[in-house]
Parts: C-alpha cells; structure tokens; sequence
C-alpha cells in the first residue's frame, strides 16, 4: 500500500508492482490514532477525497499494513495540523477535510503543525507506526523523500512561489522527521 501525498500516489502508479491502495490527505498522528467505534458523518464533492478522509477517520491504512509486504510513504501530509474531536479522535486538517461538509463530533480544538504538542503526538504516532511494522512482517518501507516546492515555471524563467520561505521551513523539518522514521521503523529504504 502506499501512504501519503497525491504526488506519492503519481509516482507508484508508474511502477511495475502497483499498490492496490493509497491512503492519502491524512497525517501519521491521525492515522495511527484510528477512530476505534462509531461514524463521523462527513461529505465531500469529490468522491475521491472523501473516501480518503473516511479512510482515516476508520483506520484503513493501519489495518492494510497487516496484509502488505511493501509499503511506499512520504511525510507532506504531516504539514497539516490536526483537529481534536471531543471523543478524542485525531484528524488531519488538510485542504480535503477544509473543503468537506463534516457533521460529527465536535472538534474541541486545533493542534498547530510543529509546535511541542504536535511533535509528542508525531513522535508517539511513529512509535506505532514502527510497532504495526514489526508486528506485521512488512519486508520494505520505501520512503519517498518529497519536498514542497519553492518555485515554479519554464526552466530558466523560474518563479519563486510567496510562501517559499515557508516550504523551505518545512522542507527542513521534513528532513528531520524522515531520518526519524527511518532510525525508529524496521526495514525502511530512503
């Protein structure tokens, strides 16, 4: 299976072994904190984004590593902040849970990208993700090293986008978090 950004999803298509599903718009806290009972109502207008957001939301991803030998990652996603329903349940705040209609429990509060208490939920998220990893027998862990970009146009007429500085920020941290993964998770390939 493969986990991450739309652009992970591009990329593993092209492969001689496809994945037989991406799990995407959804973070590592998120999804390792898998909603354990019950529904969120939610709806979207692509049907796409919609059955991603229910995928996380419903653990789909954590569940999939039990039945795969491989499984391709990328951390854009962990750009996001998170929301916190009152039941507790982590989401991911990415532009496809913004753009939905969500009718379910009530989020309590926001957690903002890389502050302290972000960083212990990434943190313990990760020790899960090594633990499913090694319970499940996953033989590789590819894990994509993607960044966001910080300009853009025709080769030689490139631009640079506003929040470059921003993107160079989180292309910094995203290094950090890569290695983190790859020191904690067994059979990681960067």
């Amino acid at each position: 299976c493969s986990f991450g950004s739309y652009n992970l999803r591009a990329m593993v298509s092209e492969l001689e072994y496809m994945p037989p599903k991406h799990y995407g718009f959804s973070s590592l806290i998120a999804t390792m904190s898998c909603r354990k009972e019950g529904s969120v109502a939610l709806s979207h207008g692509n049907p796409f984004r919609e059955e991603a957001l229910r995928g996380e939301i419903q653990g789909e991803f954590y569940r999939a590593l039990f039945h795969a030998d491989y499984v391709f990652l990328d951390l854009l996603e962990e750009r996001f902040d998170i929301a916190v329903l009152d039941d507790g349940t982590y989401l991911t705040k990415s532009d496809a849970f913004e753009e939905a209609l969500y009718n379910g429990p009530p989020l309590r509060e926001a957690i903002r990208q890389g502050d302290g208490r972000w960083s212990a939920l990434w943190e313990a998220s990760v020790e899960k993700l090594a633990e499913a990893v090694k319970k499940a027998g996953v033989k590789r862990v590819v894990l994509v090293q993607t960044r966001l970009a910080e300009h853009f146009g025709a080769q030689g007429k490139e631009r640079q986008y506003p929040n470059a500085a921003k993107s160079r920020r989180f292309n910094e941290r995203l290094e950090r978090m890569e290695r983190r993964v790859a020191d904690r998770v067994e059979n990681v390939t960067l």
